[in-house]
């Protein structure tokens, strides 16, 4: 299990908590951004509070595609709405996370999210 994907489904961590886990160049993107944010700091603020305000879901799916990526499937509920997403996570040689990417999956009009 990836160590992101461990703290988050053990609770609510703390942005020091998330900053353990990140590199200090750590980029992170987004489709609801304007453009990747960067920095340690920030990115873990942001984990942090996305942890406590995304909703209730689970991780449904985690599979290694190399050495250092890890892409994790999420489904849950936001605001009473079905949401999903994929989630890939880059790591350095030290295991701490350089780059994460969140994608919406592409949904046709008559898809259902389980």
């Amino acid at each position: 299990m990836h160590p992101l994907r461990k703290l988050r489904e053990f609770g609510n961590p703390t942005p020091a908590q998330v900053r353990e886990l990140l590199a200090e160049n750590i980029v992170f993107n987004s489709p609801i951004l304007v453009r990747p944010i960067e920095g340690r700091e920030v990115i873990a603020a942001i984990f942090a509070q996305s942890s406590a305000t995304r909703g209730s879901g689970t991780y449904t799916a985690e599979f290694k595609l190399d050495e250092r990526t890890t892409f994790l499937r999420w489904v849950g509920t936001m605001d009473g709405h079905k949401s999903r997403a994929w989630r890939f996570h880059r790591d350095n040689e030290q295991g701490l996370i350089v780059e994460r990417t969140i994608a919406p999956p592409a949904v046709s009009g008559s898809e259902t999210v389980p």
